[in-house]
């Protein structure tokens, strides 16, 4: 029946109403990450935010209501979840930069234009989240692939150049060294960041970002020189001035 009807649409040369994007997270956010969040609620001072995603599995994360430059989607290329102890966060990247939703602190952290800046965050129908499935690993990943000096070197240069110290770590003196592992698949990306030493929660969250970010690295190859997923670890270090 559902077939039938299907070909009576296209024959009446009707067109069938796509498929509505689900709706993965949604926020209210205040312009100013100091906004009295329930005063702000109450007065309708906020924006809305949502993390979308559509038939295809691709993500978005889409604004409306809030100050430029977070008006407007964007694309999603990799959101991981990131839970220690009670406490929550979502770390995305896109083409133009990355975020992080920290559900803890209470705020969004927007890393996409010269400097990162902070919004205060309300979670809305928390209850009706759906979340995201973490990624799968090829069975019997194997343990870090040798990288060459060069791929190091760069790792070394992204963490000085992308490590913004977490404003919540340093206003609770916070400091020590995370070890995050990065799986770099066989084209060279990064598509899954995993800790191995933590530190504190926003400091873990900081250096789950950088490992997301990763440019692209020398793959790992097998014995006949066929490129192959690996993990790749590497340390971030935060040191209070």
């Amino acid at each position: 029946m559902r077939i039938l009807a299907l070909m009576l649409l296209l024959v009446a040369g009707l067109q069938i109403p796509a498929q509505a994007d689900a709706t993965l997270y949604e926020f209210w956010l205040a312009s100013d990450e100091k906004a009295p969040k329930n005063k702000a609620v109450k007065k309708g001072k906020l924006g809305f935010a949502q993390i979308l995603k559509n038939q295809s599995g691709k993500m978005s994360l889409v604004f409306s209501g809030t100050s430029t430059p977070l008006e407007g989607s964007h694309t999603i290329l990799l959101l991981q979840e990131y839970e220690q102890a009670g406490k929550r966060a979502l770390i995305g990247t896109m083409s133009s930069g990355s975020f992080v939703f920290d559900l803890y602190h209470g705020y969004l952290q927007w890393f996409a234009s010269a400097a990162p800046r902070y919004f205060a965050l309300v979670p809305k129908n928390k209850a009706s989240w759906q979340g995201i499935a973490p990624p799968v690993l090829p069975v019997g990943a194997p343990s870090p692939g040798a990288q060459s000096g060069k791929s190091k070197t760069s790792v070394a240069n992204h963490v000085a150049q992308q490590l913004h110290y977490p404003k919540s770590a340093r206003d609770g003196g916070f400091s020590g060294m995370v070890v995050v592992k990065a799986w770099i698949a066989a084209d060279g990306k990064t598509t899954l960041a995993q800790l191995e030493r933590s530190a504190s929660f926003a400091l873990d969250v900081e250096a789950l970002r950088l490992a997301l970010l990763l440019p692209a690295q020398a793959p790992a190859t097998d014995e006949a020189g066929a490129p192959l997923g690996s993990w790749l670890s590497f340390p971030v270090t935060f040191i209070l001035n």
